[in-house]
């Protein structure tokens, strides 16, 4: 049996194909959160559009829907207008989420809560909760809430959940950001 050069080239080549590179591999896994993820909140916003009508019986003033306007991740906040959006974080960062809403004042008052959650896109634990009850402010516009993404935090991708309940009118408002954390 002749063997030819070109042959004895491909098994060669064959023998020393390329391993996988692990950053393409992750920069796909990163894609393919992103995309579940827009699904998700997809979904999720779907059926909780479905909820957004207030309860107005016996009233005889109508009510404007409450609104989250901006939902934002941020890493700096230095005032309205003068922040750094940024969706990607590392342990011991300090991640800011900053939401602006309208419609929540009625007849010069406002009674409202709003409540954030933050999820692990992999375990589904939660990793942070907080609600601010019953704000009475009826000029208030905006707020912001920084938290730590502390050393117990894997890495991953992780779903923050903003909900705004106007107590007055009866209606919730809901938002979703996306933020990951890294080495």
């Amino acid at each position: 049996m002749v063997k030819h050069k070109s042959d004895e080239a491909k098994r060669k080549r064959s023998r020393t194909s390329k391993k996988p590179d692990i950053n393409h591999i992750l920069k796909e896994y990163k894609i393919m959160l992103i995309v579940v993820f827009i699904l998700i909140i997809s979904v999720l916003s779907i059926f909780y559009g479905s909820q957004y009508f207030p309860n107005t019986e016996g009233d005889e003033e109508e009510y404007s829907l409450a609104k989250i306007t901006e939902f934002k991740t941020l890493s700096e906040y230095n005032g309205v207008d003068n922040y750094t959006e940024e969706t990607y974080f590392n342990r011991g960062d300090e991640v800011i989420v900053y939401q602006e809403y309208i419609n929540i004042s009625h007849n010069n008052k406002a009674d409202f809560s709003l409540t954030i959650s933050i999820i692990n896109s992999f375990d589904n634990k939660e990793y942070y909760s907080k609600q601010d009850s019953h704000i009475k402010d009826a000029g208030e516009k905006g707020s912001y809430w920084p938290f730590l993404v502390d050393e117990t935090w894997p890495y991953g991708a992780y779903l923050i959940s903003l909900s705004l309940e106007d107590h007055i009118s009866e209606h919730t408002a809901y938002d979703f950001a996306i933020i990951f954390v890294e080495q």
